[in-house]
């Protein structure tokens, strides 16, 4: 990863833990945390990966999908661990499970986001309009408090991150020399 990176990772980081230090407590805290968290995701999700770098290595379609999803995974974890330290800091600090439920809708979020990078125009738009709506669906899996309660966000996000980066792997093997 380079500096560039590092350096847009502590800025969003660094942004997320004032959001979080001056977000008053209370019922729109973690929806508040939700929408910055899925909000941001895409940023960093469809820088660089079409780069023809990536295409000389000897990976091919689904280890390349996951090779370029590691950096806009990590990308996306910024904003919900900026503001769930910002909000512990300001003595506001929100539970633990909402913090891992908005980690993983921030990953999910991210790895939809990365096959916008491989379209233009409308389609790429489409694929960003998925993205914030696959991390919604993870967030709104919290209020499934039936029989699997607090099992609903991780199998949630479980389930539409494979399949994500399955279709990644996929688009990517369309694009492979072999």
């Amino acid at each position: 990863m380079s500096r560039r990176f590092a350096t847009m990772w502590l800025l969003r980081f660094g942004v997320a833990a004032l959001a979080g230090a001056l977000c008053p407590g209370g019922p729109f805290a973690l929806p508040a945390a939700a929408a910055l968290a899925i909000g941001a995701a895409p940023l960093g999700a469809t820088r660089g990966i079409r780069d023809l770098s990536y295409f000389a290595l000897p990976l091919y379609g689904r280890q390349l999908a996951r090779a370029q999803a590691i950096a806009p995974c990590a990308g996306a974890l910024a904003v919900p661990l900026g503001f769930g330290l910002g909000a512990a800091l300001a003595g506001k600090a929100p539970p633990a499970e909402a913090l891992v439920t908005l980690c993983l809708a921030a990953a999910v979020t991210a790895l939809i986001a990365v096959s916008a990078a491989l379209r233009e125009g409308a389609r790429a738009w489409l694929y960003i309009l998925l993205a914030w709506g696959g991390g919604a669906l993870v967030v709104s899996a919290t209020l499934a408090a039936g029989a699997i309660g607090h099992l609903a966000p991780p199998l949630a996000a479980v389930l539409l991150g494979f399949i994500a980066l399955r279709q990644f792997g996929e688009t990517l093997a369309r694009y492979d020399p072999v």
